[in-house]
């Protein structure tokens, strides 16, 4: 297994240590949670307050457009829901419908509805406005446009003002998420009012995956997670199972907008957007309506995968992947085939003279495909981003991804360690963390290896026997989610050599506590005898 560890394996490691080591200078600053940025760091945020002041007072017609993720509604849900409780103004929201997974203006439907309407000024939250030529409403007048964005590949325009944290010099935590930049800019509008909304920028950072490592990110989801507005409430009660960063982010709320986002009507996405701006009529059938598509995508994504998907084998460094319908769960699909084959994945539909997709990634790709101009456009995150290339130069393109000096994807863990080196210290210095836990700050994983086992080690649980379990010395070894196909061609030898990744908990049943390792990945060889093992 190719794993690169923080610490050795004899060192006695703290949760300072591991903090400091994760890049955490200050850790007592960083777990007090009191870091707020300056609203002024925003370049541009002035005028951007100035500009909407402006048209309120005049009575001009606002609207937001709706981002086609967790961030984008809850960062336009929380702006149109701020303004109506501060000045009784309820602006107008544009949902993608058609094109569910454009973004900003990119979406010829969301263009129309702009030139049939009454706009004159238009948010754009989590997004940006990157096309050519500027946008007229129905009178032929110039909609004006306020972004409030934090990706990396925003483009300036006249008709726009752009509040980023990635294109102001003095912003300090460059990893927020967009519902952060736009709650800094009603925070500039009233701080009292904006404070009630720091739980939609919690759920918002982890949606979108952003770094914990911030002082800032950490200070949102400490603040958030033990203030939820009342509009997430009932979602909260619903869908999480614990009160951690963890139940939002694994089965919890997250999931379930996201389901939703991708697979629902407009009408039901919009019912869903209402809800977290405060009207919820529709609340008990949203409800349901987010548990129904939850419980659709994975076996949807399941059958695109064996059904619609033709992989390339020939590139062993990136995946360059076909799949064969239109489906709103691209990026989901690119994911579940990145986390198989454990390297980057480029997931594309034939659109006529255009390849247009996903691409989903273990390590830092984005900005290595935008560089090379061989795409139409690479904009995203690092890791996770929108591709798209011309049809004709697909050889060429296949040609780059071949010769791309790219590293072997690594996990990092904690320690590497024999597994007679496991202690319950182990547990004990970690186990009180929970609420910390999350996106990239992990519960601290370690690599075990030393074990060697027979085949009638392992033992089968559960109903539908897909957990296996198997026991050296004191410790349980437990993996969820173990489908048959897979323990079929895991456990082939009857003498084993096991390395597994994972993390460590204290399992109690019947008043006993066991330590256990909750394994996250392993791998199994044949154990065959070493020349000094037979005398």
């Amino acid at each position: 297994m190719n794993v690169q560890a923080l610490f050795d394996a004899n060192e006695y490691i703290t949760l300072t240590d591991y903090l400091q080591r994760l890049g955490i200078k200050d850790v007592q600053t960083y777990l007090k949670a009191t870091t707020v940025e300056d609203d002024n760091n925003y370049a541009h945020i002035n005028e951007a307050v100035e500009q909407f002041m402006k048209y309120k007072e005049e009575n001009k017609h606002i609207a937001t457009l709706v981002d086609s993720d967790v961030d984008g509604y809850l960062s336009s849900s929380m702006l149109r829901s701020f303004i109506h409780n501060k000045y009784g103004i309820d602006i107008q929201f544009f949902i993608h419908d058609k094109f569910p997974k454009a973004h900003g203006l990119n979406d010829r439907e969301i263009q129309k509805e702009l030139a049939e309407s009454n706009v004159e000024l238009l948010f754009i939250p989590d997004a940006s406005a990157n096309i050519h030529g500027n946008i007229y409403n129905k009178d032929g007048e110039q909609i004006e446009i306020i972004v409030l964005d934090h990706h990396n590949n925003v483009a300036e325009r006249e008709d726009t003002i752009l509040v980023s944290n990635q294109y102001s010099p003095n912003v300090v935590n460059t990893v927020g998420s967009g519902t952060l930049v736009t709650w800094h800019f009603i925070h500039k509008l009233d701080e009292k009012l904006a404070n009630k909304y720091i739980s939609y920028v919690f759920i918002s950072i982890l949606s979108d995956s952003m770094s914990l490592l911030s002082d800032e990110n950490r200070t949102f989801v400490d603040r958030g997670i033990k203030d939820i507005h009342p509009y997430l409430e009932p979602f909260v009660d619903k869908y999480n199972k614990d009160n951690t960063p963890k139940s939002y982010a694994y089965g919890g709320i997250i999931p379930r907008f996201n389901a939703t986002i991708r697979l629902a009507d407009k009408q039901e996405k919009s019912d869903l957007f209402e809800c977290l701006c405060g009207n919820q009529e529709t609340l008990k059938k949203t409800l349901k309506t987010c548990t129904h598509y939850y419980n659709q995508q994975n076996p949807m994504c399941a059958d695109l995968i064996e059904n619609n998907v033709d992989i390339d084998d020939v590139n062993q460094k990136v995946l360059l992947c076909k799949i064969n319908v239109q489906t709103p769960l691209t990026g989901l699909v690119a994911n579940k085939l990145m986390s198989k084959y454990n390297k980057p994945i480029i997931l594309v539909h034939d659109n006529e003279n255009e390849c247009a997709g996903s691409a989903r990634c273990p390590m830092k790709l984005q900005k290595v495909l935008e560089a090379s101009g061989k795409f139409n456009y690479a904009e995203g995150h690092d890791e996770a981003f929108g591709v798209s290339y011309q049809k004709k130069n697909e050889d060429d393109i296949k040609n780059f991804l071949y010769t791309l000096n790219l590293p072997k994807p690594i996990i990092d863990v904690v320690q590497s360690i024999d597994v007679e080196q496991l202690s319950t210290s182990m547990i004990r210095n970690f186990e009180n963390y929970d609420y910390l836990w999350a996106t990239n700050l992990k519960k601290p994983t370690y690599h075990i290896h030393g074990i060697k086992l027979k085949k009638d080690d392992i033992q089968v649980l559960g109903k539908t026997g897909t957990t296996i379990k198997f026991r050296v010395g004191d410790w349980d070894f437990i993996k969820f989610f173990c489908s048959h196909d897979w323990q079929e061609k895991t456990f082939i030898y009857d003498e084993m050599k096991i390395e597994v990744i994972g993390t460590l908990a204290w399992n109690e049943w019947q008043g006993a506590k066991t330590p256990q390792v909750i394994i996250d990945d392993m791998e199994v060889k044949k154990d065959e005898l070493s020349f000094e093992d037979l005398f």
